[in-house]
């Protein structure tokens, strides 16, 4: 289907149809329904259709990761209004997988993540509506708690004031990892009064460039040659740990002298850069520290 083909004339007309306003007005009466019968062809518009019906997020799920990514694909032009689709992918990597889940994956499902929790967080405020396509699999993962994932989620804009000590030990809560040059997403940097942060949904790191206490400049640049590529005036950190933690899983866990995988940051005094990459502590048989 070609990308700027829009079909949200014929979604308003379906919003219309006896059966599917019958439909929307039971969600809205019991909260849940089962619709049989249904041909696949029918499944996007249908979503669509609904999603506008009833001014809300959806959540469509597919057996199979390439329907999913054919969906996705085939929602937008469906869709219109606030209503946008977002691919939430599985991840490649298990949880106790020892490698790093690909970050093409990371970022869009943080990005749904995101969008979910803006929607409802700040229900009837004009708010983008999120329809999130996922295969069954991405639904069996284990998330962070919603409320958790929110509360770890940082807004910054020039001017703001920027306390470095609070909101460098709420990125590593968020499983951040302190390194001397960022490179890839989830770490930061800090250099005296400049402070770079690569986002888990980010295309590249920003960089923080604070006057005394408050952010002066915030910029966006190359990882690779460290050069400014443009200025922006917001930038949002979210959590890239996928997991919860435990109530009192802040405590960090002591670096192991006998892990390479700890060795690798232990001198930074943080535990490793591993855990949110490979789904939890080296130490998770002993350790309450789950991400």
């Amino acid at each position: 289907m070609p990308k700027d083909c829009d079909l949200r004339g014929v979604t308003s007309l379906l919003t219309a149809e006896p059966h599917l306003k019958e439909l929307a007005d039971g969600l809205r009466r019991k909260g849940s329904a089962r619709v049989y019968g249904l041909p696949a062809a029918a499944q996007v518009a249908s979503t669509a259709a609904l999603a506008r019906a009833l001014d809300a997020p959806a959540l469509l799920i597919t057996a199979y990761p390439d329907r999913a990514l054919q969906l996705v694909d085939e929602s937008q032009a469906w869709l219109g209004g606030r209503h946008r689709a977002y691919h939430f992918p599985a991840l490649d990597a298990l949880p106790y997988d020892r490698v790093a889940p690909e970050h093409g994956l990371m970022q869009q499902r943080l990005a749904a993540l995101q969008a979910l929790g803006r929607a409802g967080d700040a229900p009837g405020t004009g708010a983008p509506l999120p329809v999130v396509v996922a295969p069954a699999r991405a639904l069996l993962q284990p998330l962070m708690d919603p409320a958790r994932f929110l509360g770890l989620t940082a807004a910054y804009k020039v001017g703001q004031r920027f306390a470095i000590g609070a909101e460098l030990a709420r990125w590593d809560r968020s499983g951040y990892v302190g390194v001397e040059t960022v490179s890839v997403p989830g770490e930061y940097a800090r250099r005296g009064g400049i402070v770079d942060v690569f986002p888990g949904d980010a295309a590249e790191p920003v960089r923080i460039e604070l006057f005394g206490d408050e952010i002066d400049s915030l910029r966006r640049f190359d990882p690779e040659s460290q050069r400014s590529t443009a200025r922006v005036d917001t930038l949002t950190v979210t959590a890239v740990r996928q997991q919860g933690v435990a109530a009192t899983g802040d405590a960090r866990c002591a670096p192991s002298t006998t892990r390479p995988c700890c060795r690798t940051r232990a001198s930074n005094g943080r535990a490793t850069s591993w855990p949110w990459r490979m789904g939890c502590c080296p130490r998770a048989p002993r350790c309450s520290r789950r991400i």
